[in-house]
């Protein structure tokens, strides 16, 4: 029996991983009242949504461990439990059963899927991290936005769609300057300063708005923070835009933009406001058509004036486990590896695998006189590790790699790096130490 195909895979369409790690938004905070019961589905996951009556909103994995009904179908919240409707098992927001009132006694194995859960400016979100092991805290939070509980902003606006793309492709136009004045006509092409912020990347744009009373000077400026994409738009009213976009599956993906305005502004300045959301909704209507039909090319033919793109996904990548397949697969079916730009040195047409593995295994097997290379892949730190033995181990090094950096150098560059640091250390003649092949290998 073949195995069910899993849309959070790589496929044609989408040669890389569709689910980023992180905090994703799953829920509203005034749409859950206590003892709400919600089945939701996000990551390809039939999950449950519900606040417990000390006000705590939990997600567990969807289906009772007994007979597999689905707890979010008829399901009732019992203190700080949620109760099955098919034998009353109770599961706590941990994971762990509570009660079987028929039993003499819980089963220890009797646990399900629990999901991180914060609650935060408004949103209720869920931790994604496949490595993550059980009851192992998230490597970070959301951070509270002071705009979203301050009274001199509106309530949120919000605007919402569902969108048949991934959101490792969409991210990218948040650096796709051009786009602004070919796709959407704005009135000049933005200009744009990019920056790290407290391990965020912050993007300002300026530039011209159209407004009934003639061009203004405006800005733009995102900011990536865990769970949120938040923009901030000056110059016409005073805006902010929180965006929470999270994965249903491998194809689709839930897009949410919930707006907030300065309040007491001027009658004139507020109604530039209202059509201001009017004109951001166009351009959201106007990028899906990109998005839905597009194809996704690992290796774009770019020219300079077209932005960081290639800095983008390179960034990208590190918010995802999973495979970055770089088969770039045009319409004619033939594969193309084009250089990004002059100063970019892109990134491999094909991933790391069997085939430059026994490449890279026949050139350390010659150089340094080993019996045999051995590979070995720890998924959790994202690093390869090759292992060298000598006749009757007499050698016995381990070279590691960043996944990154095996990935994205050509072979040929990797095997001239390593040859002569390798003999000068004296490895050929043995030693234990590991050798780290530093990722800043990648674009020398």
């Amino acid at each position: 029996m073949s195995q069910a195909f899993d849309p959070g895979e790589p496929n044609a369409r989408y040669p890389f991983p569709a689910y980023p790690n992180g905090w994703a938004r799953v829920g509203l905070t005034d749409e859950l009242a206590v003892g709400q019961v919600s089945p939701i589905r996000y990551f390809g996951r039939e999950l449950v949504l519900f606040r417990t009556e000390s006000g705590h909103a939990r997600v567990l994995d969807a289906h009772c461990r007994h007979l597999g009904a689905h707890l979010g179908v008829g399901g009732t919240v019992a203190g700080e439990s949620l109760r099955c409707p098919f034998h009353a098992w109770c599961w706590d927001g941990d994971g762990n059963c509570t009660d079987i009132p028929y039993a003499k006694r819980i089963p220890a194995s009797a646990k399900i899927g629990a999901w991180p859960v914060c609650e935060r400016n408004g949103f209720i979100f869920i931790y994604y991290d496949p490595t993550r092991k059980r009851g192992e805290a998230p490597s970070d939070e959301v951070p509270e936005v002071p705009e979203c509980s301050d009274p001199e902003w509106s309530p949120f606006s919000r605007l919402r769609w569902k969108i048949r793309a991934r959101s490792y492709d969409m991210g990218e136009n948040a650096v796709d300057d051009v786009h602004f004045r070919y796709l959407h006509g704005a009135a000049s092409m933005p200009s744009t300063k990019r920056s790290d912020v407290r391990g965020s990347r912050s993007n300002l744009s300026k530039m011209k708005l159209d407004t009934p009373q003639g061009k203004v000077d405006g800005s733009i400026e995102s900011t990536n923070v865990p769970g949120m994409g938040l923009v901030y738009v000056r110059g016409i009213c005073d805006t902010l835009i929180v965006i929470t976009g999270t994965p249903i599956d491998g194809n689709y993906v839930d897009q949410m933009f919930s707006y907030t305005q300065k309040v007491g502004q001027e009658a004139t300045r507020a109604k530039l406001g209202k059509a201001l959301l009017r004109d951001l909704e166009k351009q959201m209507n106007e990028d899906i058509v990109m998005f839905e039909h597009k194809r996704y090319f690992t290796n774009p033919l770019l020219v300079p004036e077209d932005g960081p793109i290639a800095d983008y996904r390179r960034r990208a990548r590190a918010q995802y486990h999973g495979d970055f397949s770089a088969m770039d697969s045009h319409e004619d079916g033939a594969s193309e590896a084009t250089p990004t730009s002059a100063s970019d040195p892109g990134e491999r047409t094909q991933p790391f695998g069997e085939r430059d593995f026994d490449e890279l295994a026949s050139f350390l097997r010659a150089t340094f006189k080993a019996r045999r290379v051995e590979r070995t892949d720890d998924a959790g730190s994202g690093e390869v590790e090759l292992r060298l033995f000598g006749r009757a181990d007499a050698l016995k090094h381990s070279l590691v790699f960043a996944r990154a950096c095996l990935d994205r150098c050509e072979l040929a560059d990797l095997r001239g790096y390593l040859a002569k640091p390798l003999v000068k250390k004296g490895i050929a003649a043995g030693g234990e130490q590991p050798y780290h092949v530093p990722s800043d290998l990648v674009g020398r």
